[in-house]
């Protein structure tokens, strides 16, 4: 079994680790006892046919199986750079052991890319993706995958999809997404207070407003939404930002329509994790 020492918290590459990884997961004999007691079995000639077509039938199938999961290991394998440093903490056993056990299954391209970018993330960051968030992957398909990643367009403030009838997720869409297992079925009001004077409220990692209220009180805005689920959330990061100014835009009217003075929109630069960012000074939108 592969070494990493794991229990000293120290960086290693990638690389390294993910081949590790592997290697735990696979075992080190070339030849599986299955195999071997195969051969022995097809070498008897008194032993029934109807058997020995059964056991052919189990070895393809496995074949298949270990196939499938060497696809979707080939493609983690090249998403993260070798040498990026990483923690030494293991992924956990039980997690790896579902995550084989699905995706042996797994046959669809897109799907295996959706997997490949689950096991090179658990391996940077263990405890990235909960076993709930496998088993909801595991029931989807592309068209739902396709499903949820239209449904970002309405993405908001973190978690939330704008879902009002003014603007926001078809109904239908929204239904569907609730029986996936990525969206709560409740409709919320999620509401912004904007305090008197100068604020900046993000929209998402990318974007936020700059807003002057200048009346002599908090101003609240709603908004109907839906939360996402924790597996909704934690599969947010497979999904390559995009800029949905339609959306952008709405929210922006919306405040400037409770007699807010100034909403600006503006780019972020960074944010840490305490929340605080740095945005540019270039507007990109004033309402």
């Amino acid at each position: 079994m592969c070494e990493t020492n794991i229990t000293t918290g120290k960086n290693i590459s990638f690389g390294d680790k993910f081949n590790c990884t592997i290697t735990n997961m696979l075992g080190t004999n070339e030849t599986s006892s299955t195999s071997k007691l195969a051969k022995i079995i097809f070498e008897n000639e008194d032993f029934p046919k109807d058997d020995k077509d059964a056991i052919n039938y189990t070895l393809l199938k496995e074949r298949k199986h270990f196939e499938n999961f060497k696809r979707v290991s080939g493609k983690a394998r090249t998403i993260v750079s070798d040498n990026e440093v990483v923690t030494d903490e293991p992924v956990d056993d039980d997690w790896l052991n579902r995550f084989n056990k699905i995706v042996e299954d797994v046959s669809d391209e897109t799907m295996q890319n959706l997997w490949a970018q689950i096991l090179a993330g658990e391996v940077k960051h263990p405890n990235s993706f909960s076993l709930r968030t496998l088993d909801v992957l595991r029931n989807m398909t592309r068209s739902d995958a396709q499903l949820f990643i239209d449904a970002l367009k309405y993405l908001c403030f973190g978690e939330y999809i704008l879902t009002g009838d003014e603007y926001g997720l078809p109904l239908m869409n929204v239904i569907s997404l609730i029986e996936i297992g990525l969206m709560t079925p409740d409709e919320l009001t999620h509401t912004r207070s904007i305090p008197i004077g100068n604020c900046v409220a993000p929209v998402n990692n990318r974007y936020l407003y700059s807003i002057e209220n200048t009346k002599e009180q908090v101003i609240k805005v709603d908004f109907q939404v839906r939360r996402l689920t924790r597996a909704g959330v934690e599969l947010l990061c497979l999904i390559d930002n995009k800029d949905y100014f339609e959306t952008y835009d709405f929210i922006g009217k919306k405040f400037k329509q409770t007699g807010i003075l100034k909403v600006e929109l503006h780019k972020i630069l960074m944010m840490d994790s305490n929340n605080k960012v740095t945005y540019s000074r270039n507007i990109e939108k004033f309402y």
